[in-house]
């Protein structure tokens, strides 16, 4: 289960949006400084395709995180990512690429269609991607691309079939990590393998995902540090993220 943090960094949601909104009406950094998500580019002026696409330069335009190379380089048995970009994609198709006989990555953004050629990598965009062209802006078509996640989440199951599950990189976004894992504690058939925390990582301790806890999430805390956990986890069998 990877979140933004992973693979932009933090604040990066703010980050895009004021830079998004600069792209559309000009003006300074301190100009933008009132914007803090995708939501608030709509204005009267500014129809929704618009701000998709100044979103677009905007993400497109960032760097991945210096963690990207060090966990793409791994055979994911499948992936659930709620990062709107492509750079851990782009980085585990371009290492796969690199063995004898390796397998594809397909990348899912329209979560209503689920099927997989054979041998592939999954990588379900859980919140879209900016390629697509109806990736969520406001709340509302948030929770309606929520609506689509259940069947995923039997899918990603299936496809980790019992095996670990790795969760890092959601920071702020933690709120969207507690949608994802709410329906696995409710419905056991949507529950992975067990989940791993990194134990440097605040998220473990969030009153959200402690109430989760307390309802029967059982995560397992993996003592190494972010930097290190891709090294320790590729000794393992294929894992979920």
């Amino acid at each position: 289960m990877l979140g933004p943090l992973v693979t932009l960094g933090p604040g990066a949601t703010q980050r895009i949006a004021r830079a998004a909104w600069r792209k559309l009406n000009g003006g300074s950094i301190a100009d933008s400084e009132h914007i803090v998500a995708f939501e608030n580019l709509l204005g009267d002026t500014d129809p929704s395709a618009d701000v998709r696409a100044a979103v677009r330069g905007a993400l497109t335009a960032e760097h991945p995180s210096g963690q990207v190379s060090s966990l793409s380089h791994n055979r994911w048995a499948a992936v659930l990512s709620l990062s709107l970009d492509l750079f851990f994609e782009t980085s585990l198709r371009d290492w796969c690429g690199s063995h004898p006989s390796p397998p594809t990555v397909t990348i899912i953004q329209d979560l209503r269609k689920l099927q997989l050629p054979p041998r592939t990598i999954p990588v379900y965009k859980m919140v879209g991607s900016i390629f697509a062209q109806d990736f969520p802006l406001t709340a509302t078509e948030l929770r309606i691309r929520k609506s689509l996640w259940p069947p995923v989440l039997r899918a990603f199951a299936e496809a980790v079939k019992g095996s670990a599950v790795l969760c890092m990189g959601f920071g702020e976004d933690v709120p969207l990590l507690v949608d994802l894992l709410a329906p696995m504690v409710a419905t056991s058939t949507l529950a992975p393998g067990p989940l791993i925390l990194l134990a440097d990582d605040p998220v473990g301790s969030n009153a959200s995902i402690c109430e989760l806890v307390g309802a029967g999430l059982n995560p397992t805390t993996l003592s190494r540090p972010r930097r290190d956990a891709a090294t320790q986890l590729a000794e393992a069998d294929p894992l979920g993220l």
